[in-house]
């Protein structure tokens, strides 16, 4: 029997599978369809040490402080981006965590986002233009979309919602664009979110034009299939509206997070997205708990407790408050005069917006214990691009999978290995030895590991499963997604 890392508890994806589609005419780049998640396993006993899980402190610094509103933060990797509203009409910029340097990326004028992840960064110019550009600020690819209210980026796809009725996938390596679902409603469809190959947003859906239930729905962006993550039928109130009042859908490792209340019974509370359920409470204190984001165990949200008018009724101040998945755990981050909103949280990174000077700033808080157990890693493995290296590799049907290694855990991972990589269907074989170990990841970094694979004449598609495994601080070997058996 496997224990799980203390990171990825109540993970329910296992195995993880890719896939790799090729076409009939010659192309040098060709990149996957798909984002991999890894979950990370340890053998018994391994985590004897923190048998006592530690409480939680928060070390809080001002992150970007400049004229006129820093809005909308999105974390990947060393970096931050916003939307710098110093700039006519806003530009996206970035801001390096390493050096505490501020650059202004690309243009002026932001409609809808940024979204970061794996590297890159997207979102809409008021131009209605939706890019994708590399974190580095090298130059971005553009299509023109309809105007989008919210942007969400898993590798090179985002996923938008428009007018409140229409989620649309947008695919940054095809150039295209679809209509992933739409109402007719005004106010229909929602708040999406993306991980991976699933897509999850809010759906009102109606009771013979009685009323709209809005319920959370996830989408799968390899089979097109549409799943609702929360029971159906939770009934109407005496004016007729339903009685749940749901928003703001988050993914992280397979688990939905989003804020819930009963209207006009209860405050805005933390859900966890159970199917055939109503949801199941995660944090309920009093007042209204709003706009979450989830990394592993971490949960952070916007909270009002200490306010003397529910935000319900449109006043409030608002808090930044965490929640342990694990532990149960509930701690404030930053209660600061003024508003400290729209959090986010990667690894052991919280930023939020806070006007606690009289305009936006960005401001951040550091997640530390405090008690210095052996600091776990956190792996993610994103099949970032595949592609034919020359005309020689082409000819001879190999093709090589780059994949990225990231640690947005709060310890380093040592002697990163892939152990296994089994591909199907038959005819796809590895071309060659398994890359040499990663002596070191670092909390925050990431490794790009190469694996050249020999397709088959007629092949068109692959899947993958990929074991690896890393040894933590304290030497422990953890496993991903799960031992090799035997």
């Amino acid at each position: 029997m496997w224990e799980r890392c203390a990171w990825l508890e109540g993970f329910s994806r296992g195995w993880v599978n890719g896939e790799v589609r090729a076409t009939a005419r010659i192309r040098f780049a060709l990149a996957l369809l798909v984002v991999l998640a890894m979950a990370c396993w340890a053998s018994p006993g391994a985590r004897a040490s923190a048998a006592a899980d530690p409480g939680w402190m928060f070390r809080e610094a001002p992150l970007v402080q400049a004229p006129g509103d820093q809005l909308s933060p999105a974390i990947d990797g060393g970096f931050v981006f916003f939307r710098d509203m110093s700039v006519s009409g806003g530009a996206l910029a970035r801001h390096e965590l390493a050096t505490g340097a501020n650059t202004l990326l690309f243009g002026s004028g932001i409609a809808a986002g940024p979204a970061a992840n794996a590297g890159a960064v997207a979102w809409q110019n008021t131009a209605l233009d939706a890019c994708l550009g590399t974190a580095a600020g090298d130059a971005s690819r553009c299509l023109a979309l309809p105007a989008a209210t919210q942007l969400a980026l898993a590798g090179t796809r985002a996923v938008t919602a428009h007018s409140n009725n229409i989620i649309r996938l947008v695919n940054f390596e095809t150039m295209r664009s679809k209509i992933l679902d739409s109402s007719t409603t005004s106010g229909g469809r929602y708040d999406p979110d993306v991980e991976g190959d699933r897509a999850v947003w809010v759906k009102e859906r109606g009771y013979a034009g009685k009323y709209y239930e809005p319920l959370i729905v996830s989408y799968d962006l390899l089979t097109d299939t549409l799943t609702y993550e929360t029971k159906l039928g939770g009934g109407e109130t005496s004016a007729g509206e339903s009685v749940y009042e749901r928003r703001h859908p988050v993914l992280s490792d397979g688990r939905i997070m989003y804020q819930q209340r009963l209207r006009d019974v209860s405050g805005w509370d933390i859900f966890e997205a159970v199917p055939d359920t109503f949801g199941q409470p995660v944090a309920a204190p009093p007042g209204d708990q709003v706009n979450p984001s989830v990394d592993g165990r971490f949960l952070v949200y916007q909270d009002n407790r200490g306010a003397a008018q529910s935000s319900s009724t449109g006043g409030g101040e608002w808090d930044i408050y965490l929640t342990d998945l694990i532990t149960g755990e509930e701690l404030a981050v930053c209660t600061a005069a003024g508003d400290q909103v729209n959090p986010v949280v990667r690894g052991n990174l919280i930023v939020w917006e806070d006007n606690r000077g009289g305009d936006w700033d960005l401001y951040s808080a550091t997640i530390t214990q405090f008690v210095a157990p052996a600091m776990e890693p956190k792996l993610t493995l994103a099949a970032t691009s595949a592609i034919w290296e020359t005309f020689a590799q082409y000819i001879a049907g190999d093709i090589t999978v780059r994949f990225t290694i990231s640690n947005p855990g709060l310890g380093p991972a040592r002697d990163v290995t892939l152990r296994q990589i089994a591909a199907w269907p038959m005819s796809v074989s590895q071309a060659g030895p398994l890359p040499p170990l990663v002596s070191l990841i670092d909390p925050g970094k990431r490794a790009v590991l190469p694996v050249r694979f020999h397709l088959q004449p007629g092949a068109r598609h692959f899947r993958l499963w990929v074991t690896a495994s890393c040894l933590d601080a304290d030497g422990r070997e953890l496993w991903f997604p799960r031992p090799l058996p035997g």
